[in-house]
């Protein structure tokens, strides 16, 4: 399938939240799930390498019916086509509760150039933590080319939990829209 398949009547025609929902728990599993932490202390750790990960995306691009993964069917290919991936995410508690987490995540991935001649290189890099008060994430997407620059994509943002004695906002803005799901 391809990103046009989002765009058609028969996708949404043919939409299961709950299908669709457990896909997404099945797919995210390795990169989230309590069995492939490694505990240390107070500290639980998924670390996945190029190969680790190469073996989860195929695992789901042959298995399950994926809209598009653009990862070559065997090692040798998948290395050429991503020279560097690695996914780290850790979760530190305190007393039995999760109190910070760390997630880093970097990627080359190659692709043919328009031009036919080098392959481009697209770098992706995030790095997020968050804890009680606080929590940052500093993402980024290049494309190794100096005329696609206007390209380049960094996002930065940082945010900071305190008391308040304001009421929380519980309505939408007034003259705002709403629309129920069906009508989606």
């Amino acid at each position: 399938s391809s990103s046009d398949d989002f765009n058609s009547y028969y996708y949404y025609s043919n939409f299961n939240l709950t299908d669709d929902l457990l896909f997404a728990a099945r797919v995210l599993e390795p990169f989230l799930g309590d069995l492939y932490m490694e505990r240390e202390g107070d500290t639980h750790t998924i670390s996945l390498n190029r190969l680790e990960l190469f073996h989860v995306i195929r695992k789901f691009s042959e298995g399950e019916s994926l809209y598009y993964t653009g990862i070559p069917g065997n090692y040798s290919d998948f290395l050429n086509a991503v020279p560097a991936a690695d996914y780290t995410l850790r979760i530190r508690e305190k007393d039995g509760v999760p109190a910070s987490m760390e997630l880093d995540i970097h990627a080359k991935i190659e692709y043919e150039s328009y031009d036919g001649e080098e392959p481009d290189v697209m770098e992706f890099r995030c790095k997020a933590s968050a804890e009680a008060q606080k929590a940052s994430v500093d993402c980024s997407i290049a494309v190794d080319r100096p005329e696609f620059s206007a390209w380049n994509f960094r996002l930065r943002a940082d945010a900071v939990r305190a008391l308040t004695d304001e009421t929380p906002r519980t309505a939408p803005p007034g003259g705002a829209k709403i629309v129920s799901t069906d009508e989606l």
